[in-house]
């Protein structure tokens, strides 16, 4: 038994021995701007990530995870006083 689908790939390329330079050139367009987002992606996703779990996140919380952490409860510098002694 042939295999048709075989037999039309092999007529296709055939009557169509390369792609045309047009086509080509959209593939490889299409490659760079995916290529391109796929870097911005990697690079930025995993920061989001932790801005979004530093956001959501109780202050309690993440002292448990870093027990340095400075907050609100009193140890953080204050600033200048304005009044005059």
């Amino acid at each position: 038994m042939a295999n048709s689908f075989k037999e039309l790939a092999e007529e296709a390329e055939e009557q169509f021995p390369h792609a045309p330079a047009e086509v080509e050139q959209q593939l490889m367009g299409s490659m760079r701007v995916t290529h391109f987002v796929g870097n911005v992606v990697e690079l930025y996703l995993p920061r989001l990530v932790d801005m979004l779990f530093s956001l959501f996140t109780p202050v309690e919380r993440l002292r448990d995870i870093d027990p340095g952490l400075k907050g609100d409860s009193g140890d953080a510098p204050t600033g200048r006083s304005t009044t005059d002694e």
